[in-house]
């Protein structure tokens, strides 16, 4: 998009076709008309940025001048010692052949691999929504306005993406560095939390590191140059990855690969020095640059108001992260929300006290380090209290009324965020209402709720009730049943701690069995399994199966005593569904729908109950196969062995998910869903892997492995709520919160 000149207004906010809702919000511009302060540099501010800029330059060139001092010497040494093989006889001259070659094969690879960092690619990806000034003239003006009193260039280009943040940058990189080609990106978010004073206080930060051009630019010169020397040492590509295959193999034939990532690695620790080094002398200095922004956003906005926007970033980043677990749940029905603004200021919203406090106490208790490049925001909040500033600019209205129309163009940021996740080929019809998805998953998290309730928080799908059975309960009339329920409600409460210690020794059997199940399948394989790999030792399959026959012992014991709990648990709701069952509708309002919910949830759970056993059993396969492609792709030969017992894993493995699959075929998923017709095996296993496929067979088993525990508490969760309603229709209370034992 090619926008006006960027240094003066729109032009388009006398548009006579504007909203007049719209237009009534001009009069903040007025506000802004006033410039502030002239932000002075100190000398020793001033010395802190030519050090630091000669440092940063030195340390590239000091970098070049290592890999020159390298190339001399292989140059030195092919040219000054080829004498040493005449000087050889015999056999001597092939180990002279070597001494000689070997320095300069390493020497020429080491080169190579030190050069390299300087020109890889940083892969800079557009991200966003670019605004249309003719669209946006009050943004595009209010932006400009702030740019003039803060004296910073105007960007040439405003970008709206969906992050609780704000940044000014270059807009073309190094190729902008030169001149003002500024991109200013906004978050959402921003908008949709923050007041128009508060929005300011933070444009104005931003154009603050633009006030000062020397500033700017080695800020930009300083965190490339980090960047480059991070991902020097850290970064590994394919070549590192046909150094380590190549080093694999007879060490007759490998040594000279060997001696060459022996002196790429020292190469890095010398790389990881200077960076090291950079880090140290910049982050103060950067810290200073963050410090002289947040003066430019506190005569703005106000000392106040800069303290109270530093309270309300982390809650918005906070409620970022919440968001996005939102989705990932909204996913799983096939959906996404239309707007992940009103997403997290709804997450805002629903903050109470408790974690509003914890956020602050978690943000505020925070202490600068020595290579942090920002302050932390005690310091930055009792930097701006002390300028004691009233701030130019005061208005109370949301920032969305610098948008013609926010929501909508928040909801075209959002599907771009999800272009850069799924690409180009993004599906529009996964989008719906974030409000209706909203509703949708308070009637989920109500179930949640009364799950934890009812089983007082202790319960665990490896051992599944047996519910939906009527069984010694049809005789039972409401009056009857009310104090049998008030009983067994005693009973759970009462063992519910004990319960869920005894769940966890059971779960601690099953964590064995799968050590065991690592152990045997890398035995059979052919690989001398370490006496330290696992506790206890697992080096011979004597060990595996006494392993195995303690588990069986531990859970002889455990069962009789964790039946007590269960029955008591699995009475208590098949007896409300009893009640549920025989009452009328005129009696109890709703009861059609609730045992329709009953009678779909209680059908899902005995299907989902049938297959735990081949879940538990995909998962041993799942860690043994990861600890078989770990061995499998160390350094050195693989066993004969190996290629046979992968296979077999493999397939073995694939046979369980397609049975699984199968057998859940004809179970229609129990919730709405976007995808009509779903059922619980597609939801679980959309396809079953080839064996062939590795990687698909192991994405399968980590999709699996998290969504049938979920999807089983969910349903389950479901039977209890309807639990909850007919107690409720007895005259019972909601059973009281569960209380855990502190750690």
């Amino acid at each position: 998009m090619t926008n006006k000149d960027p240094g003066s207004s729109t032009g388009s906010l006398n548009d006579p076709n504007l909203p007049a809702e719209y237009r009534r919000n001009f009069d903040l511009l007025k506000k802004l008309d006033e410039p502030i302060p002239h932000t002075q540099v100190t000398v020793r501010y001033r010395l802190g940025i030519v050090v630091v800029s000669v440092l940063m330059v030195l340390l590239p060139l000091l970098y070049l001048a290592i890999i020159g001092l390298v190339a001399y010497g292989i140059y030195y040494h092919a040219i000054h010692h080829v004498d040493m093989i005449g000087a050889a006889r015999g056999r001597g001259v092939i180990f002279m052949v070597l001494a000689y070659a070997t320095p300069i094969i390493a020497g020429v690879t080491v080169v190579l691999f030190m050069l390299k960092p300087l020109f890889a690619k940083t892969e800079e990806r557009e991200t966003g929504l670019v605004l249309n000034p003719t669209a946006e003239p009050l943004l595009f003006e209010f932006v400009a306005r702030i740019c003039r009193a803060v004296r910073a260039p105007m960007p040439r280009e405003i970008v709206l993406d969906s992050s609780p943040n704000a940044s000014a940058s270059f807009r073309r990189g190094v190729w902008s560095m030169f001149s003002n080609d500024l991109r200013l990106t906004i978050g959402a978010p921003l908008a949709a939390g923050l007041t128009t004073q508060e929005f300011a206080g933070v444009l104005a930060h931003e154009f603050g590191h633009f006030a000062q051009g020397a500033g700017m630019r080695l800020s930009y010169l300083i965190r490339t140059i980090s960047h480059w020397l991070t991902c020097a040492v850290y970064q590994r590509d394919r070549w590192d990855d046909w150094l380590v295959r190549s080093s694999q193999g007879d060490l007759q034939f490998t040594w000279v690969v060997y001696i060459t990532r022996g002196l790429v690695w020292l190469t890095r620790r010398v790389l990881w020095v200077l960076m090291y080094l950079g880090h140290l002398v910049s982050s103060y200095l950067l810290r200073q640059m963050e410090f002289d922004a947040d003066r430019y956003g506190t005569h703005v906005s106000g000392s106040d108001c800069f303290a109270k926007t530093s309270e309300r970033l982390p809650q918005l980043g906070f409620a970022h992260e919440m968001a996005m677990h939102d989705l990932s749940d909204f996913y799983r029905e096939g959906r996404l929300g239309n707007d992940l603004a009103k997403l997290i200021q709804l997450n805002v919203n629903k903050m109470d006290r408790s974690l509003l406090a914890q956020i602050h106490e978690a943000t505020f208790a925070t202490k600068t380090g020595r290579f942090d490049t920002h302050p932390s925001l005690s310091e930055r909040v009792a930097s701006a209290r002390r300028m004691n500033s009233r701030g130019t600019f005061h208005d109370a209205r949301p920032a969305t009324v610098l948008f013609q129309d926010f929501h909508k163009t928040s909801q075209h940021a959002t599907v771009e965020f999800y272009r850069e996740i799924f690409g180009e080929q993004f599906d529009l019809k996964l989008v719906h209402d974030v409000n209706e998805l909203v509703e949708k998953q308070k009637v989920a998290n109500l179930a949640f709720e009364s799950l934890n309730r009812v089983t007082q928080g202790s319960y665990s799908f490896r051992r599944p009730l047996n519910l939906g059975s009527r069984e010694n309960t049809d005789a039972l009339s409401p009056a009857q049943a009310a104090p049998e329920l008030k009983q067994l409600r005693a009973n759970i409460e009462r063992s519910a701690v004990i319960y869920q210690g005894l769940v966890d020794e059971w779960s601690e059997t099953e964590d064995a069995r799968i050590l065991v199940a690592q152990s045997s399948t890398l035995q059979r394989a052919g690989f001398k399994v370490p006496k330290n790999l696992f506790r206890p030792p697992l080096v011979n399959q004597q060990q595996c199966d006494a392993l195995w026959d303690s588990t069986n012992l531990t859970r002889a014991h455990l069962d009789p005593q964790m039946r007590t709990y269960e029955e008591s648990l699995a009475k208590r709701i098949n007896l409300t569904l009893s009640i549920l069952a025989h009452a009328g509708e005129e009696d109890f309002p709703g009861q059609e729908l609730l045992e329709g919910i009953a009678d779909r949830m209680c059908r899902s759970y005995t299907a989902m109950r049938e297959q735990v056993e081949s879940v538990l059993s995909i998962r041993e396969r799942f860690v043994a196969l990861s600890a078989l492609l770990e061995s499998g792709s160390g350094a050195g030969q693989s066993p004969p062995a190996f290629p046979h017992t992968l296979r077999r894993v493999l397939e073995e493995t694939a046979n369980l998910l397609a049975q699984l699959r199968a057998a859940l075929a004809d179970r229609p998923y129990p919730f709405d869903h976007a995808k009509a017709n779903l059922t619980i095996g597609e939801f679980l296993i959309e396809q079953s892997p080839s064996a062939e496929d590795v990687g698909s067979v192991a994405g399968t088993i980590e999709n699996l492995l998290d969504q049938f525990p979920r999807l089983y508490a969910r349903i389950f969760g479901q039977i209890c709520w309807v639990c909850e309603q007919v107690e409720t229709w007895l005259d019972l209370p909601l059973a009281s919160e569960p209380v855990r034992e502190s750690s």
